[in-house]
C-alpha cells in the first residue's frame, strides 16, 4: 500500500471562494497598512512646521555602536536609540543647528556633562552615541524616580529637547 501525501482541503468545494476572498481582504489590508505607514513616516507639509525625516536604515558603521550603547540601560533599546539619532541628525555626524551638534544632537552643555571619556572628540560617532545613551538613561531614571506622570521614555525625549527641570516642573 502506497502512502501518498495529500493536502486536505478543510472545506472542499464551496469553501474555496471564501479562501480567495480572505486572501484578497488580507492583501487589501496590507496595502492600506503600508500606505498609512508611509503617511506616518513622513508627516509635515507646507505649513512650515517640523518635518520628520524619512525613515532610514541604521548605517552599518553605527549599528554595533548603537546596540552596545542601548545595552547599557534597561530603558534603552536599539530601536529607540537609533530612532532618536535618526531624528536628531539623520545619521549625519556633521549636523549642526538649533544649538545642537553631532550625530546625537546634543547641546554643547549636554556634551560637556555627558562626554563619555576624557578628550573625547565631539565629532566621534562612538562618543556621541555613548553620551546620548547616558543622557537618555539618566533622564528616564530621574523622571521615573520623581514619579513624573507619563511614560519615562517619552518624558526623557521631551527633556532632551527642553530640559529635565522643565519636564519635571510641568508634570
Amino acid at each position: 500500500m502506497s502512502m501518498d501525501y495529500q493536502v486536505l482541503d478543510p472545506q472542499p468545494g464551496p469553501g474555496k471562494p471564501r479562501h480567495r476572498r480572505d486572501a484578497v481582504l488580507v492583501a487589501v489590508a496590507a496595502v492600506v497598512l503600508v500606505a498609512i505607514g508611509g503617511l506616518v513616516a513622513f508627516r509635515g507639509g507646507g505649513d512650515g512646521g517640523d518635518q520628520t525625516p524619512a525613515a532610514a536604515p541604521i548605517p552599518a558603521p553605527y549599528y554595533h555602536l548603537i546596540v552596545a550603547a542601548a545595552e547599557s540601560c534597561p530603558m534603552l533599546t536599539t530601536q529607540r536609540l537609533a530612532a532618536q539619532i535618526m531624528a536628531n541628525s539623520g545619521f549625519d555626524p556633521s549636523t549642526r543647528g538649533d544649538g545642537r551638534a553631532g550625530l546625537a544632537g546634543l547641546t554643547d552643555q549636554a556634551w560637556q556633562k555627558w562626554v563619555p571619556w576624557p578628550n573625547a572628540d565631539r565629532s566621534d560617532p562612538d562618543a556621541n552615541i555613548t553620551a546620548l545613551a547616558h543622557q537618555m538613561c539618566d533622564f528616564a531614571g530621574q523622571l521615573r524616580l520623581a514619579r513624573t506622570p507619563g511614560e519615562p521614555w517619552h518624558l526623557a525625549l521631551a527633556a532632551h529637547r527642553t530640559t529635565l527641570d522643565e519636564v519635571m516642573s510641568a508634570r
